[in-house]
């Protein structure tokens, strides 16, 4: 095969594969955070964890549910650096009602997560085909 039929091929690869990797992504999110409720947290700690070229900040919190007082650590958040993420600001958590402890930092809206959630939410139709 000639090399630039190779990277015409890995080049369309990546332009519809990148797109789709990232709708899984929040599909995934949407539907495993699907039903837990959102409560304000403090900040305790912010650093940064280098991966690859990237630098994303990790937080640790401590919260309220339920009159009970938790804390969690090394929790992902949004954005690159941790200047967004100064101890004792405030952050917004997503809680597992049913398990408390499972908790993670809520994630800016995308212009995608209406239509991911109603596509989540509608009943498979899996009746026979006859």
């Amino acid at each position: 095969m000639d090399r630039q039929i190779i990277g015409s091929v890995i080049c369309y690869i990546g332009v519809f594969a990148f797109p789709a990797l990232i709708v899984l992504e929040r599909s995934r999110y949407l539907c495993q955070t699907r039903g837990w409720l959102e409560v304000t947290g403090e900040i305790v700690r912010a650093r940064e964890v280098v991966l690859g070229e990237a630098v994303l900040p990790f937080v640790d919190v401590r919260y309220k549910f339920q009159k009970a007082r938790l804390v969690a650590s090394d929790l992902a958040a949004d954005g690159l650096g941790n200047r967004r993420y100064p101890p004792g600001g405030s952050i917004l958590l997503l809680v597992n009602p049913n398990e408390p402890n499972e908790v993670m930092v809520r994630r800016r809206s995308s212009f995608l997560d209406n239509w991911l959630r109603r596509r989540a939410e509608r009943p498979a139709n899996r009746s026979p085909r006859t």
